[in-house]
């Protein structure tokens, strides 16, 4: 039980720091997929060198930090987005604009848990060889 209490923390921390990695690489670089990319593995990596347990377990926390950081990433971004550009938009391209960027937070829930569980298994073996 200290072990699940342990590693939620650290689930907890590592989608806020995926949250405030990626907004600082986005905000420094100008955006680009590279840069978030960076920052997911780079979120993964401290998740998995913090949490306890085997590789599944460590990969399957860097698969729920990248998932939940990344929607809330998108959902952010949306927000902001269309926060910004709603005055010039009709009410039906803002609807559409909706159901596209759900579409794509499921999509890069994926391939971004999918990065932060490879950085989860990389800080693991970096834990276990020093």
């Amino acid at each position: 039980m200290n072990d699940l209490k342990n590693d939620l923390k650290y689930i907890i921390l590592g989608i806020v720091l995926a949250f405030i990695i990626t907004l600082g690489f986005t905000k420094i670089f100008m955006g680009g997929l590279y840069f978030i990319f960076a920052s997911f593995l780079i979120t993964g990596i401290i998740v998995g060198y913090l949490t306890s347990g085997d590789t599944k377990d460590v990969a399957i926390n860097g698969m729920v930090v990248g998932f939940i950081g990344s929607i809330i990433f998108i959902l952010f971004v949306s927000i902001m987005t269309m926060l910004t550009s709603t005055p010039h938009m009709s009410t039906s391209i803002v609807i559409m604009s909706i159901g596209g960027t759900l579409m794509f937070g499921i999509v890069a829930g994926v391939i971004f848990g999918i990065i932060c569980a490879i950085g989860s298994i990389i800080g693991s073996y970096i834990k276990s060889k020093t």
